[in-house]
């Protein structure tokens, strides 16, 4: 993680590194793939290189079926092959399941991102004097029975900012950010097309691995992301398909880089980018006007 304070001066005794990631596998232990109960699966993340940023449960918007009831065990290649979905041969991978009925599938991303068609995977920093800087996200997808399956994914500032990202995967970028496999859609004029990110189907043609049949991609984090975001979320939305599909997304992770850990500070280096708070002390961030209060100060933020 990039040091997320700032100095005017400071001098360094000792620096240490380490990678810092927040990953959630999506996977499940359950022997029954179409009827798991909540003892058969965890929705928890696993954080690496910290203690202090904290990883949510999933959840999910009002248009995925939550919790979770089914999963896909394996899947067969061009051969008729059948591999194991998951990280060893037990785990299986959880299937999201859109809420619309089979005959009112949502074709258009904007209108399933409105109707909730959305896994949310969230992190928090809850160090008061540090940051998130987060350097990509990534994660793993897969269509499950379905040519129709599109997907894409934005960042949220859940901390007052506001801020949320356009589609993080777009025709310019789609086939550097993506594994390979999978496809990028356009419009061809015919009828019911889904324009859009396509990722692998499961029986596409790869290797016995924990990643078999899934497209991978891993997304460098906009530029405009708020230098100052503490709580921040990443949905990934599912269009195109009805509630007799699905899709299912695997080791999804907010990669985080490096921490340097900053030994005999100067005393009165003034940390510029320490958290603000308002005056009922709810922490806020720098978009918000009125008076704050910052290293111990008050002052007006205009």
């Amino acid at each position: 993680m990039k040091k997320s304070l700032l100095f005017a001066a400071a001098l360094f005794a000792s620096v240490a590194v380490n990678a810092q990631t927040v990953t959630w596998s999506c996977e499940t232990a359950t022997a029954d793939g179409k009827n798991m109960t909540e003892a058969d699966y965890t929705l928890d993340g696993v954080v690496s290189g910290s203690t202090s940023i904290t990883a949510k449960a999933i959840t999910t918007g009002a248009g995925i079926k939550f919790p979770p009831t089914t999963c896909q065990k394996s899947h067969k290649d061009a051969t008729g092959t059948s591999f194991n979905f998951g990280s060893e041969a037990t785990p299986a991978i959880i299937k999201w399941v859109p809420t619309c009925a089979q005959d009112a599938a949502i074709k258009d991303i904007e209108a399933a991102y409105g109707a909730g068609q959305y896994v949310e995977f969230s992190i928090e920093e809850t160090d008061v004097n540090k940051t998130l800087q987060i350097g990509s996200v990534s994660f793993g997808a897969v269509r499950l029975g379905t040519d129709a399956v599109r997907i894409n994914a934005k960042l949220v500032d859940n901390g007052g900012s506001n801020y949320e990202s356009g589609w993080l995967i777009n025709a310019e970028n789609w086939a550097t950010v993506s594994d390979g496999t999978g496809s990028w859609v356009e419009a061809t004029g015919a009828e019911g097309e889904i324009l859009g990110c396509q990722p692998s189907r499961e029986d596409a043609a790869k290797p016995a691995s924990c990643e078999a049949g899934l497209t991978m991609y891993k997304i460098p984090v906009p530029a405009d992301f708020p230098a100052d975001a503490y709580d921040v979320s990443l949905r990934i939305v599912v269009y195109g398909i009805g509630e007799n599909k699905a899709v299912a997304y695997h080791n999804v992770a907010f990669n985080l880089g490096n921490t340097d850990g900053i030994n005999d500070i100067k005393a009165n280096a003034e940390n510029v980018n320490a958290p603000a708070y308002n005056m009922a002390g709810q922490r806020v961030n720098n978009n918000f006007k009125g008076l704050m209060i910052k290293n111990g100060k008050k002052f007006i933020n205009k």
